[in-house]
């Protein structure tokens, strides 16, 4: 007994690599959608984590800023004992809110050497005039800076500069880089902001100037009408002794408070050790370590991450062509024409290629793929195909023929009534039937003929329906003479 030919399929690089780029529409949708879903999904895991880091932030910050002490079993100590434990907890209060304060503040974190500042002189153009003749009222000038000065000093131009720049969450560390002098005329005044970013300077200038523009129309209705000019607007660097004693004073009083401290752990027992929630004391502690272990950080708030935007387009592009090869190496129809000789070695007479019914994308795509070839008309392509089958039947004295195939009820009817034409005008007579693997009838006739020539399409014929039909057609001596391809 014959054994069953087998059929192996060999698939080329360069095939996937156009089942990729043909796949077009797939990998847009698959682009759009990881290039959404990676950077949202990653956002709202990272808010999650967000959400639970600061609540636990925030009952940090609440017990430093309250001051809140953990509760203490009173009857196991005695007075004196007690007294050391909440002198304790509070040096620790103290000292956490100092830390605090200065890892927040930004003006003690400025170099104080090497300052950065914006100095602003104004003048008050008092409309104000004294009549020796007639009754006078006082005069107000004095009464303008000072409003112009507190205007300044107080809440309000830091509140400005909050809304505009975004300086600090906290008001009071704006405050902070804020100075204002009056001179001994009573009728101008300087506005100094000091900050470590030279190049926000300007900026904050802007804002200093629009918000006490803004003031002088309030001012004139109040107190008396005037003018303000602004005389100099200066941008330096400078030394800043108040800053430096400001330093000086809180590393003094930091060390001070440590001390003490120190010093009370020292000479208490375990038990009030365990009661402060510090069974260990490690003299030797650095100030860094310390306010590293005791000061809460903000967590930072998540945001989109270009970071995820590209992975998620990466990834898109990676699982569509993941796709597309496997539809290819997993794939039960034919993927082209050439796979006919390929694969089951029969002689191509030609291929009709329908890239004139592809419009736009798909017939640019197809026209690069096929930019090495000659392009032909389907009348020409079809001109040579009848004219290679007419070849081969006058070299073996054939006078008719079978067309037959896998899935003909697919098949464009048009298609086989221009081949028959072309073959009739060449004496060779043409029939044209169903599926022989499943039509009788149309097996007789490709029997009776015993000539017979194939006519498959790509993405419609299937592997299995091909090498049935090929079998059967063996089995029952009929000669096939080649193959058309339709793609």
């Amino acid at each position: 007994m014959e054994s069953k030919k087998t059929y192996e399929r060999e698939i080329a690089l360069q095939d996937l690599y156009w089942k990729i780029i043909l796949d077009w529409r797939q990998l847009l949708i698959f682009l759009v959608i990881f290039s959404i879903l990676v950077p949202v999904s990653q956002y709202f895991m990272n808010q999650r984590t967000y959400n639970a880091a600061y609540a636990d932030y925030q009952k940090q910050m609440s017990a430093i800023q309250s001051g809140e002490q953990d509760s203490v079993n009173e009857a196991d100590f005695t007075t004196e004992e007690l007294q050391q434990i909440n002198d304790a907890k509070s040096l620790q209060n103290v000292l956490d809110r100092s830390r605090l304060y200065m890892q927040n503040s930004i003006y003690m974190n400025m170099n104080a050497y090497k300052e950065n500042v914006l100095i602003m002189e104004y003048y008050v153009d008092s409309d104000y005039t004294f009549n020796y003749t007639e009754d006078n009222s006082a005069d107000y000038t004095n009464a303008l800076v000072s409003a112009y000065e507190n205007y300044a000093t107080n809440s309000n131009l830091a509140q400005q500069m909050i809304d505009k720049l975004s300086l600090s969450d906290e008001i009071r560390y704006v405050e902070e880089l804020i100075t204002v002098d009056a001179d001994l005329s009573g009728k101008s005044f300087s506005v100094e902001v000091a900050y470590p970013d030279d190049t926000m300077l300007s900026d904050i200038a802007e804002v200093v100037k629009d918000s006490l523009d803004a003031q002088t129309p309030v001012f004139s209705n109040n107190i008396g009408s005037h003018s303000l000019k602004l005389l100099s607007e200066e941008i330096t660097v400078r030394t800043d002794d108040k800053l430096i004693n400001a330093q000086q004073n809180y590393q003094t009083m930091v060390n001070n408070y440590r001390n003490q401290l120190k010093a009370l752990k020292t000479g208490m027992s375990n038990a009030q050790l365990e009661a402060l929630g510090d069974a260990v004391i490690d003299v030797e502690e650095s100030e860094e370590d310390s306010a590293a272990a005791v000061t809460p950080v903000e967590p930072v708030k998540p945001g989109f991450s270009i970071k995820y935007l590209v992975l998620g387009f990466a990834l898109g592009i990676i699982l569509s062509a993941m796709l597309s090869v496997c539809q290819v190496l997993f794939a039960g129809r034919l993927q082209n024409t050439s796979e006919m000789f390929d694969v089951y070695g029969m002689r191509m007479f030609g291929s009709v290629q329908t890239t004139s019914k592809k419009t736009g994308v798909d017939a640019f795509l197809l026209k690069l793929k096929n930019r090495n070839r000659k392009q032909m008309t389907e009348a020409q392509q079809l001109e040579m195909i009848a004219s290679n089958i007419e070849l081969v039947c006058k070299n073996d004295g054939l006078q008719q023929i079978y067309l037959t195939g896998s899935e003909w009820e697919k098949l464009d009817s048009q298609l086989c009534d221009k081949i028959t034409e072309a073959l009739s005008k060449a004496g060779i007579k043409v029939l044209g039937g169903g599926n022989v693997c499943y039509d009788m009838k149309s097996m007789r006739s490709a029997n009776e003929i015993h000539n017979v020539v194939l006519i498959e399409q790509v993405d419609v014929s299937v592997y299995k329906e091909i090498e049935q039909e090929i079998r059967l057609l063996g089995e029952q001596g009929v000669k096939v003479l080649g193959c058309v391809g339709v793609a």
